[in-house]
């Protein structure tokens, strides 16, 4: 199964999608909420990634211990907008931050 996902201000009737409210203003919809992990730091809010993801290989004893959700969360709250420098992998990857 493909990942389809899309974020919008309005509703949106459809069957194949399910509904993932982010807050008032914002909606998420999503085919698959397996693909959806709730971060538990107060900066991040979701993270959804499309593929598969792992560190570089100069960091994979530093990040080898975490699943693909955990190391973005990881990565990306300690390089911010550069954690993409620190992984690699086939993958499409949405992130919303507070």
């Amino acid at each position: 199964m493909y990942l389809t996902w899309f974020l919008t201000n309005s509703s949106v009737r459809n069957n194949v999608l399910e509904n993932v409210i982010i807050n008032q203003d914002y909606k998420l919809y999503c085919n698959n909420k397996e693909s959806i992990y709730k971060s538990e730091s107060q900066r991040l809010n979701l993270i959804i990634i499309n593929g598969y993801v792992i560190p570089r290989y100069k960091y994979h004893d530093e990040f080898k211990e975490l699943n693909q959700y955990q190391l973005i969360e990881n990565i990306y709250l300690k390089y911010g907008e550069r954690f993409t420098n620190y992984i690699k992998g086939i993958f499409s990857i949405v992130i919303i931050d507070d």
